[in-house]
């Protein structure tokens, strides 16, 4: 994904969506054949996309903009009633084509609703009974646990959060390095972060520190940089032989979360084909150790 423009954030290019809208329009000249014949495609298309931008605009008028009812429901109610009487106009065209662009606006969000109750879930079973500060330093001094040299940086989607990876790799290896990065990165509503600005560091104790990476939405993280960061802040790592964990979501159905069942093999498709976060972070493939998480939807 490319941010295309500093002064809007919402301005990106992303290529794969870009390759899929030109294999989309060629299936669609070959399917339809001619003009003609997409213009019933085309009415419900527009006068849908008319209907759904009311209905938009009065949601960020209310949400972001804090307008009052009596102020965004009349103004959105007007455009409404006009886009609706539109769209039923061109419901009868619905078997001559109007169908086709209703079927990419479902499966669209399918993809989107699967994708966001999905995160939501995982990001709450995976946070939602966390580990505290007092307790990881609890575990750290446990006379069980053998501290081995050199350092491990732990991936953590939440700067509040104690990954999972963690105490997997505790539990599984009864050992801890002597030095503990809980590394969360964290992207602001701005193009650019100040150099000055882009490492947070805290002792938590016991050898294990909580770090935030803070970028502009322009760029892109670079986790070699921030560790060349914690080392100059006096900390015993080196960004050449430290170790980075992460954890690799394994989604399994039979859960009680609320999702439909063909939500959670959906949702567990797109995961599998996603790609890894440990892909963004201009990290040596040499040094990433992956430990398997399974959720249980």
């Amino acid at each position: 994904m490319n941010h295309t423009s500093a002064g809007h954030e919402g301005q990106i290019y992303v290529p794969f969506v870009n390759a899929l809208l030109a294999i989309g329009c060629i299936f669609t000249v070959i399917a339809f054949g001619s003009s003609a014949r997409l213009a019933s495609a085309y009415g419900i298309a527009v006068t849908g996309t008319m209907a759904i931008t009311s209905g938009a605009y009065f949601m960020v008028a209310r949400r972001n903009w804090k307008w009052p009812l009596w102020k965004a429901g009349p103004i959105c109610a007007m455009f409404l009633v006009l886009d609706l009487g539109f769209f039923a106009a061109n419901a009868r065209k619905l078997t001559d084509g109007g169908w086709f662009p209703l079927v990419i606006a479902a499966a669209i969000l399918a993809v989107m609703h699967t994708w966001k109750t999905g995160r939501n879930v995982v990001f709450e079973r995976v946070y939602g009974g966390n580990v505290t500060e007092s307790e990881l330093t609890t575990i750290a001094r446990s006379k069980y646990v053998t501290r081995v040299p050199g350092a491990a940086v732990f991936m953590v989607g939440s700067p509040k959060g104690t990954p999972l990876a963690l105490l997997h790799h505790v539990k599984a290896n009864r050992c801890l390095h002597k030095t503990v990065v809980l590394l969360s990165i964290v992207t602001e509503d701005k193009p650019t972060v100040e150099g000055s600005e882009r490492l947070q560091l805290r002792d938590i104790g016991e050898g294990v520190w909580r770090s935030t990476g803070h970028y502009g939405y322009m760029e892109s993280p670079d986790v070699s940089e921030l560790v060349s960061l914690i080392k100059a802040a006096g900390l015993s790592i080196n960004p050449q032989s430290a170790t980075y964990f992460f954890s690799r979501e394994m989604v399994m159905s039979g859960g009680n979360t609320g999702m439909w069942e063909w939500e959670k093999s959906f949702y567990s498709f797109l995961i599998r084909n996603a790609r890894p976060a440990k892909d963004y972070y201009n990290i040596s493939p040499s040094q990433i150790i992956e430990i398997g998480l399974p959720v249980q939807l």
